[in-house]
């Protein structure tokens, strides 16, 4: 892209964002978070969030985000509109790349097609985004300073040290599985610069110590403790094998399964890299051919459009042993082709940093779409390299041509769907409004909407329910009733009640 180009372009995605975050109103966790953070002021939201931390989470960043940017959405809509746009910018800079306008048209439909509980809790979710989406696209931004300034420099400013040991601490107090990534990550680079230079480079080591410090402060938390305890379940009861044998279920599911956009990538990669047809080939192919297969199968799912689901379902074990073959094979034919290429070194530190922070959570009873943001943003990136450098410039070209006419019908579409959002979100405060002010009885009607629309708009827990009453400034002894609502394609919103 030229730079008039791509500035447009960029310009033109932050806006999609901002969009859709200003059209989306607060859900589920938001509405308490924002009663505190507005009742408070700076200082008394920062006393809150240590208090968090010595009773529920050591997320103490995090909570001190989320407290003062819920309470101030405007702005949250704006830095996280920037992220997310900046990360695209850097995906096509981290490394040289023979066509940059493909990783990021590729990098945006990445953003557009994660599944959708990734999507709805990660993008759309005030808490869920702040916790999740940030620290992620925050290691973009620390990836994108290592490579060209800290690998081109043996000298730094004291400032230098200050900032990126500052911003190494902090990173890791946002969530644990993205803490535990960045500390690997932080690991890797000094091995990487070690055996590079056979020195010891002072500030990644410094900013190794102070994330494996801000790690430590964040998981001995008192409030981790409390945590741990109240997220006890028949999981946490069974034995260590049964617990790694369900974790590696879900590994399964939310790394591969779920992830169609990621999966046909891959596919596509190693196809790319089996080449030609040969009798000694013919099993990886199959294996790749099924997975596009599936892949195309939890689309449609995910569109709801439900066919062959048992097939998807995560615990088959016929499923579960086709998806292991599966890793196993990417694994082997990624080594096989780039064994002997000094950038085997780089795609592996983006695939194994990615897949660091879903395999943590194997040991851990509590998953979500929002969990595995991070492996497959990052798992996306490494294909999305490889298949740049695999196919042709001609392919490529015709490629950038049928994405920029099918990346906007996609955004046409979310732009529609997230306006009748809004529309309905009017439309059930006006009802609310107008219930409380007649009173006709010691009841309240709720509509509700399609789950797959939006994360948690609807309170379904006694938690939800409470801080839902008093961020509508309802009653605690007004009973909530729910109506569902008529939404044509699940996309656009009748006032018309079912």
């Amino acid at each position: 892209m030229k730079n008039k180009r791509k500035i447009i372009f960029f310009t033109l995605i932050f806006i999609f964002f901002c969009t859709i975050s200003f059209l989306m109103p607060l859900t589920g966790d938001d509405w308490g978070n924002y009663l505190i953070g507005i009742n408070n002021d700076f200082y008394h939201r920062i006393l809150q969030s240590i208090d968090m931390y010595f009773s529920w989470e050591g997320r103490l960043v995090s909570r001190i985000l989320i407290y003062n940017l819920t309470c101030h959405k405007f702005l949250f809509n704006i830095i996280l509109s920037l992220l997310i746009t900046l990360s695209i910018y850097i995906s096509g800079n981290l490394i040289k790349v023979k066509n940059k306008n493909l990783i990021y048209l590729m990098m945006f439909l990445a953003f557009l097609l994660l599944e959708n509980t990734i999507f709805t809790q990660s993008i759309l979710w005030v808490a869920g985004s702040i916790t999740y989406m940030f620290p992620t696209l925050l290691t973009f931004i620390y990836l994108y300073i290592y490579f060209k300034y800290i690998t081109k420099n043996t000298n730094y400013k004291w400032y230098i040290y200050l900032i990126l040991g500052l911003f190494s601490l902090a990173m890791t107090m946002f969530v644990e599985n993205i803490a535990i990534a960045f500390v690997f990550l932080n690991l890797l680079l000094n091995i990487f610069e070690y055996v590079k230079t056979k020195k010891i480079n002072k500030l990644l080591l410094c900013n190794l110590i102070l994330s494996s410090l801000g790690l430590l402060l964040m998981l001995v938390s008192p409030g981790s403790a409390q945590r741990a305890q109240t997220d006890k379940d028949v999981y946490s009861s069974g034995s260590f094998l049964f617990k790694m044998i369900i974790g590696y279920v879900r590994f399964i599911n939310y790394t591969f399964i779920r992830n169609y956009y990621l999966v046909l990538i891959i596919s596509i990669v190693n196809l790319l890299i089996i080449g030609k047809r040969n009798r000694e080939n013919l099993i990886f192919r199959v294996i790749n051919y099924i997975s596009i297969f599936l892949a195309i199968i939890y689309m449609l799912n995910n569109f709801d459009i439900n066919v062959l689901s048992i097939l998807i379902n995560h615990k088959n074990i016929f499923v579960i042993i086709f998806w292991s073959l599966y890793f196993v094979l990417c694994v082997y034919l990624l080594i096989k082709k780039y064994m002997k290429n000094e950038k085997l070194l780089k795609y592996l530190l983006f695939i194994t940093v990615g897949l660091s922070a879903n395999l943590v959570m194997i040991v851990v009873p509590i998953w979500g779409g929002r969990t595995t943001l991070f492996t497959t943003i990052f798992l996306t990136l490494a294909y999305l390299y490889i298949f740049d450098d695999l196919v042709p410039e001609k392919i490529k070209s015709k490629l950038n041509k049928g994405l920029f006419l099918v990346i906007p019908v996609i955004c046409f579409v979310y732009l529609t769907l997230y306006y009748n959002v809004y529309r309905f979100n009017i439309f059930q405060e006006n009802s609310i409004r107008e219930q409380l002010e007649n009173k006709v009885n010691n009841e309240i009607v709720i509509y509700t909407l399609p789950k797959k629309i939006t994360w948690g708009l609807i309170p379904e827990d006694d938690y939800h329910i409470q801080t839902y009453k008093k961020y509508y400034k309802i009653d605690e002894d007004i009973k909530l009733v729910f109506k569902n609502t008529k939404w044509k394609y699940n996309i656009i919103f009748f006032r018309e009640v079912l």
